[in-house]
């Protein structure tokens, strides 16, 4: 049971993961293979088993790659308006759980403090990757303005 692993269900009770991984399906994708696109309707989302998955936006502009076992891609299933922001490529044979939305709902319903345990760890999640991406952008920037930036002559003397 992989999604012990994983941020999201960090400090989740164990009954609760139980009911939750037994609600998944376990699915195999070949290398190459989408798992879903920009704009589709997000009604499940994914726990990395194994396997290496880029996430990209737009023009296949990569913003992030998920290879860590137990790690949760398309958690825009999770929040309104329910529509993935990026589109999710297989880069090699991946494993993944996917677990429909209202499992997660009905967690929160049958089981509120295990529902609040996964929403806080989302939102840490969440804000993670911006930071991350933050983080990115930043080094990008700095890197390009090197490179733009006359080289001063050094001088022997």
């Amino acid at each position: 049971m992989y999604i012990a692993e994983s941020e999201l269900f960090k400090d989740v009770g164990t009954h609760t993961l139980e009911a939750i991984s037994g609600q998944g399906e376990e699915r195999t994708f070949n290398s190459g293979d989408v798992v879903f696109k920009e704009d589709d309707r997000a009604e499940r989302f994914y726990v990395l088993g194994e396997g290496s998955v880029d996430l990209t936006m737009g023009r296949e502009q990569l913003c992030f790659v998920v290879n860590r076992p137990g790690e949760v891609f398309g958690w825009s299933a999770l929040v309104e308006p329910y529509k993935y922001r990026a589109s999710a490529h297989c880069t090699t044979q991946c494993r993944l759980l996917e677990i429909p939305r209202d499992v997660i709902e009905k967690v929160g319903q049958d089981h509120p403090k295990d529902g609040i345990t996964i929403f806080r760890n989302l939102a840490g999640i969440v804000t993670g990757k911006l930071r991350d991406s933050y983080r990115q952008r930043i080094s990008d920037a700095e890197m390009a303005e090197e490179q733009a930036a006359p080289r001063a002559k050094v001088y022997g003397g």
